[in-house]
């Protein structure tokens, strides 16, 4: 009865032993996923900052290119370049518009003539007109350039073009880009008659609102400024026939609204149809309807035309502001102030990585000799010679396997198995069982005290303070997982094609091994059978 008590307690003991090493590995494998997610994650964490670099890399290249395109066109001192650079850098930070979109625009006004001092004070007002326009920089720049240098402006007028432009397009039936278009076409002559810009810009817009827009309106002004030149006799006659000047008492020309408003007077007495005639008799089939147009508006709304855009400073901006207030404009002040970022981070990488480059670029022609260098039928023969090597390996271990398969070591098993079983049955046959388990009984209190003491041992171990081998388990689990993760990815990465090689090989062997197991069963089980019958009956019982 004592020993049945022993062995239940050892029992309950060792099933508390059991349960907490079965927690120490619960908590060894948690301790493995979390190494395995901490390994994704940095993986996932380098993949996404070798992209962020190589995205940076890229937008520097990019904006670099672009600014030596600038200063190939410019000539522009290593001072200027950097003034240059940085001013594209700030407005790519501070705009809709990237840096390198910025540089694009500088390489635009570069093309028309502008200087690098020049270049710098157009910029923001071109920026401006771009945003306010919504134009590409390269069309901004195109209209820019011309208005300035059609009107004679400085630099630094780019701001006031881009009020100008921008106010007449909001307050017309035209677009910053047919105001562009008209006035490259009206701009020279307008400045060499002395008119302003302001007045140019008004008649633009006048002619836009009866549907005459575009090239077609700047040829329209510039057809008609052209008949006020004096080169053109029906022109001068009519104006003589209804006694118009055309210049002020200080022999300076008029301005636009006042012209239209004395030619106006001058044909007042006249009829519709009179004055149509006149018109076009004066001004031919390109101008006539163009100036048509004008006397119909009237010298007092161009004259107010005139005011309004004389005081338009700021109205770029506002337009530009407003069309950025929503959730596109946002995104693409982000992606300027992002691809500045990039730029920024490309910088500091690109010094290395051109060094890298030039000394590739440095050894490709020992390469290339190299490669030169290679004789055809030199590379047959190693190519045959290693094709042999292979095939003669892969040979060899065939003719092992099957040599190995000729012998038969499943006789020799069970041959020797034979001969184990029958020494057991002689010692069996000379074992005093009686005898034996008498001397067992008068052993039992010794052995009573024993099994007390292993009672003892698996109640101290059951009472082990787990956590603490958690804590020390799990700290070398981490190193060991890390070392094992190292050698596993480099042993399969050496052994993956010689497994693959002798696959084949395997399954044969696979097969032949499944075939003497089940013979060895059959034999063992017939052997031991043979020895159970050959017992005391008694005992069995």
């Amino acid at each position: 009865m004592k020993i049945a008590e022993l062995f239940t307690t050892i029992s309950v003991n060792t099933s508390k032993f059991d349960s907490k090493i079965g927690r120490v590995q619960g908590s060894l494998k948690r301790v493995d996923a979390t190494i395995s997610k901490i390994a994704t994650a940095g993986k996932i964490a380098f993949v996404g900052i070798a992209a962020a670099i190589g995205a940076g890399v890229t937008a520097f290249a990019k904006f670099e290119e672009q600014m030596s395109t600038v200063k190939a066109l410019t000539k522009g001192t290593a001072e200027q370049m950097a003034a240059m650079t940085e001013q594209a850098r700030k407005l790519g930070r501070e705009t809709a518009f990237s840096a390198t979109e910025a540089a694009m625009g500088m390489t635009q006004l570069a093309q028309a003539g502008f200087k690098v001092e020049e270049i710098t004070k157009a910029m923001p007002g071109l920026l401006s007109l771009a945003a306010a326009g919504s134009l590409e920089l390269a069309e901004a720049s195109e209209i820019t350039a011309a208005t300035l240098k059609g009107f004679g402006l400085a630099a630094e007028d780019s701001g006031k073009v881009a009020d100008l432009l921008a106010f007449a397009a909001n307050n017309a039936n035209t677009n910053v880009s047919e105001l562009g278009q008209a006035i490259s076409f009206v701009a020279p002559v307008a400045n060499a008659m002395g008119v302003s810009i302001e007045g140019t810009v008004a008649g633009i817009q006048a002619l836009s609102d009866a549907g005459i827009k575009a090239t077609r309106a700047g040829t329209g002004m510039a057809a008609i400024l052209t008949r006020f030149s004096g080169a053109s006799k029906p022109a001068n006659d009519f104006l003589k026939k209804f006694n118009i000047s055309l210049k002020d008492t200080d022999g300076k020309m008029k301005n636009l609204p006042k012209i239209i408003e004395d030619v106006n007077k001058g044909l007042k007495d006249l009829n519709k149809a009179e004055k149509t005639a006149e018109i076009m008799s004066a001004f031919g089939l390109r101008a006539g309807p163009a100036m048509a147009v004008l006397l119909a508006r009237g010298g007092a709304a161009l004259r107010d035309m005139k005011g309004n855009l004389e005081s338009s400073a700021g109205t770029a901006a506002e337009v530009a502001s407003v069309k950025l207030d929503n959730l596109m404009g946002s995104f693409k002040i982000l992606q300027s102030v992002v691809t500045d970022a990039a730029i920024e981070l490309g910088s500091k990488f690109a010094p290395s990585i051109q060094a890298i480059v030039g000394k590739i670029q440095a050894a490709i022609p020992a390469v290339k000799k190299w490669i030169e260098s290679f004789d055809a039928k030199q590379i047959k023969a190693a190519l045959g010679a290693t094709k042999d090597l292979v095939v003669n390996t892969f040979t060899a271990v065939q003719i092992a396997i099957e040599e190995a398969m000729k012998l038969d070591p499943l006789q020799t098993f069970l041959s020797a198995w034979d001969t184990t079983v029958s020494n057991m049955q002689a010692a069996w046959e000379q074992i005093d069982l009686l005898g034996t388990f008498n001397a067992f009984l008068d052993e039992s209190p010794r052995l009573l005290e024993v099994l007390h003491q292993i009672s003892d041992i698996m109640t101290t171990i059951a009472g082990i303070n787990l956590g603490n081998v958690v804590q020390a388990g799990a700290s070398l689990g981490v190193d060991l997982t890390q070392r094992l993760k190292g050698a596993s990815a480099a042993t399969s990465l050496s052994t993956g094609s010689f497994s693959s090689d002798l696959g084949s090989v395997g399954s044969v062997i696979d097969e032949k091994t499944q075939t003497d197991q089940l013979s060895v069963q059959k034999a063992m089980g017939a052997s031991l059978e043979q020895l159970v019958k050959k017992a005391n009956p008694a005992i069995i019982q």
